[in-house]
């Protein structure tokens, strides 16, 4: 008994450094903090294709909260994702650890836009989970399909003209020949 007769005659003090615990926390916090606010959605799923986490870019562009996110699937949200498709991708992402592809993303409202994904496979305590990085390219395709059209609205003038066009690299090799300059070089 360290009290008699009402005074303290020692005193018991057990003490432990902490400062590892509350580094790794305070690390855990920041990397939260980061992946919430990265400019990519960032979605990770199970090996069922659950959802298990998304950042605010994720919310933002889907337009789900995050309780409505955790319980749903890639396929929820990926049209071009079938639950039939699942088990293959994940075969194909432990094979090559990553996998880098376009697709699509429904939103809440019905509206899709076009995503190019970056898919990482990660094993953590024997369980399968993908970390998948996606970003809206909308602007690039649109740019594309702009480009497209350019080219092809050039293509058809230059094969429509009565003149022959052709172009040549500075070695002089050919790079482009219209119809026209075709036919009078009889190729």
């Amino acid at each position: 008994n360290l009290v008699h007769d009402n005074v303290v005659e020692a005193v018991v003090i057990n003490m432990h450094d902490i400062t590892k615990r509350k580094n790794t926390e305070d690390n855990l916090i920041m990397t939260q903090f980061a992946m919430d606010r990265a400019s990519y959605n960032i979605l990770w799923l199970d090996d069922s294709a659950k959802i298990i986490y998304a950042n605010d870019a994720s919310l933002a562009s889907l337009g789900y909260t995050r309780e409505e996110l955790l319980t749903m699937t890639i396929h929820d949200i990926d049209p071009d994702f079938p639950a039939d498709a699942w088990l293959a991708h994940v075969d194909e992402l432990k094979k090559h650890r990553f996998l880098t592809f376009e697709s699509s993303h429904r939103k809440k409202n019905g509206a899709f836009f076009p995503v190019e994904a970056t898919c990482n496979y990660f094993e953590y305590k024997g369980r399968f989970y993908c970390l998948a990085f996606d970003r809206d390219i909308t602007a690039r395709k649109q740019t594309e399909g702009l480009m497209r059209q350019s080219e092809e609205k050039y293509r058809t003038i230059l094969d429509n003209m009565q003149e022959g066009y052709w172009e040549t690299d500075i070695k002089g090799n050919y790079t482009f020949l219209n119809d026209v300059i075709c036919r009078q070089l009889c190729y």
